[in-house]
């Protein structure tokens, strides 16, 4: 048997449950009544339809199959690690280890014995196979951004076409033999993910396609090729077409899909909402809300009046009945039938098969009954021991009121001693504590006093060790630029001289060397337009010496 959906067990629910009230005559006609009533109502259902355009499904459903067929061709790249390594060590000898070692005889340092040249080293050569070619890396890529492509729309897509909004208005009032009913009802059924709608919708085809184009996809990036194409880095756009891109008939497809995906723009569905309104009610409609007003009217008549517990022991009650009926008919049947074998001979065996299926019936019925009569004497041996439980219970309730009043008579004698011990230390705590206080006002002054006092002199002495820092530092730079000064004029003095060796020169060149040379350079250039500046002023004073003007400096 197959599994059965909520909305199947409703329904055959609601068809068991109006074949129950339909055999009682009340329930006809209160049922009968209710459906034939005025009322007002609509149903209004909800649905969305989505359209799917499906060329871009038909281009990437052709676009995977050059894709499948580009991975097939397994495109890799070869190359050599080469080295030289001691001779125990070599696992294999290659042709490239023999033309290395006739190339490299410095290699064999020991003397051949016999006929085998033994060297000390071996070049050797290890051939590595690389999957993250260009266009490997490329189709991962692709598939990358085809799975991103489609599972958007592919989840949208379901969202939509599974999407159910239900409403449900109803004003109703139904009358029988002294009862009135009136219902005034407003409800909203909203789903996501409804199963019905999901295989019944006009895009069924298509988002089936769009599953197994994912499930392709999937599968393509799961291949060892694209895994190792998958370690290397992520190809960004735009991709540079090279000749096996432009030339292999497979990649040229791939690439035509990449260009189909990435220029296409839009959601690649439309979506439209259908709404369907049902008013006024057909009869079918009004029977079954008659049914659920009628039991929505009982529920709140049972629990209201708390109504359960006599209900049920009336159902178990019937079916008693209806158990020792049965019983009771199945044993005249067979007494009917000892008369007849008496008065006309008949043969035994049917009286034999009807005291069989009575006896049957006993059995049945006595098992049914015996945890029903080993309940009941639980339930009074039960309900022995909690009476003399209860009698126990009173009996020391009756010690604990004396017991209580004793207690509480000295629990207030106990109380007025405490208050009284507790006034006698209340008064005593006060004093110590405002003679505690005053002595504590008294130190936190001479705290406060000695704490300025203190705070006072660390300012003052972080003022003097602070200028004297400055003085340091100031020191420390004029020293740091005329040594600067210095070392560069000594610089000077040999370059002049052509003193500086090329070892030197190359050892300036390093960064740190060469900052410390521009730092003196600028040292020797501030040292440079200070000279400058006294130089112009004297010019500019012996221009304006009246001597130089007449021709009495002897300058010319």
């Amino acid at each position: 048997m197959s599994a059965m959906n909520p909305s199947d067990a409703y329904y055959r629910a609601l068809l068991a449950y109006k074949k129950t009230v339909a055999e009682q005559r009340d329930c006809r006609r209160d049922s009968h009544a209710f459906a034939e009533a005025a009322g007002e109502g609509a149903l209004t259902v909800t649905r969305t339809v989505c359209t799917v355009d499906e060329a871009w499904i038909e281009a990437i459903e052709k676009g995977l199959v050059h894709i499948e067929k580009a991975i097939k061709e397994d495109r890799q790249f070869i190359y050599s690690n080469g080295e030289v390594i001691p001779i125990e060590k070599v696992k294999q000898v290659s042709k490239d280890s023999v033309e290395h070692l006739a190339r490299h005889a410095e290699l064999i340092t020991r003397a051949p014995q016999g006929e085998d040249i033994i060297p000390d080293k071996l070049y050797t050569v290890e051939r590595l196979s690389d999957y993250a070619v260009y266009e490997n890396r490329f189709l991962y890529m692709l598939l990358c951004y085809l799975r991103d492509f489609v599972t958007l729309r592919y989840r949208k897509i379901l969202e939509l076409t599974g999407r159910y909004h239900g409403a449900l208005t109803l004003t109703h009032e139904g009358s029988t033999l002294g009862r009135t009913v009136t219902v005034k009802l407003e409800l909203e059924d909203q789903r996501q993910d409804d199963p019905y709608l999901r295989e019944h919708n006009s895009a069924k085809e298509s988002i089936d396609r769009m599953d197994l184009i994912l499930k392709t996809v999937v599968a393509f990036l799961a291949t060892p090729l694209m895994e190792s194409a998958g370690k290397a880095a992520m190809l960004k756009p735009p991709i540079t077409k090279t000749n096996v891109l432009k030339m292999d008939n497979n990649f040229k497809g791939a690439v035509a899909l990449y260009d189909y995906i990435i220029a296409y723009e839009g959601a690649g569905y439309t979506v439209t909402e259908e709404t369907h309104t049902v008013s006024p009610f057909g009869d079918a409609l009004r029977e079954d809300l008659a049914e659920v007003q009628l039991l929505l009217s009982d529920l709140t008549y049972r629990y209201g009046l708390d109504l359960t517990p006599t209900l049920r022991a009336n159902l178990e009650r019937d079916e008693n009945e209806s158990h020792l009926a049965e019983l009771k008919a199945r044993a005249e049947a067979l007494e009917i039938l000892r008369r007849r074998l008496e008065r006309e001979g008949e043969a035994p065996e049917a009286y034999a098969l009807e005291l069989e299926r009575l006896t049957r019936s006993l059995r049945r019925e006595l098992d049914r009954m015996d945890p029903l009569y080993a309940e009941l004497d639980a339930r009074r041996r039960t309900e022995l021991s909690l009476t003399d439980t209860v009698r126990t219970l009173s009996d020391r309730i009756e010690d604990f009121d004396s017991e209580l009043a004793r207690a509480e008579a000295a629990r207030l004698e106990a109380e007025a001693a405490t208050e009284e011990r507790h006034l006698r230390a209340a008064a005593a705590l006060n004093e110590a504590h405002s003679a505690e206080k005053s002595a504590l006002a008294a130190e936190t002054e001479a705290l406060r006093a000695r704490h300025s006092e203190e705070l006072a002199a660390l300012r003052e002495e972080l003022n003097r060790k602070q200028n004297e820092l400055n003085r340091t530092r100031a020191a420390y730079t004029e020293l740091e630029a005329e040594k600067r000064l210095l070392h560069a004029q000594v610089l000077g003095q040999r370059a002049r001289a052509k003193d500086v060796t090329p070892a030197e020169l190359e050892a300036m060149t390093d960064k740190d060397s060469f900052d410390e040379l521009e730092r003196e350079l600028e040292a020797f250039v501030a040292l440079y337009g200070k000279v400058w500046k006294q130089t112009k002023r004297k010019i500019r004073k012996d221009l304006l010496n009246p001597k130089y003007i007449k021709g009495e400096s002897g300058k010319k």
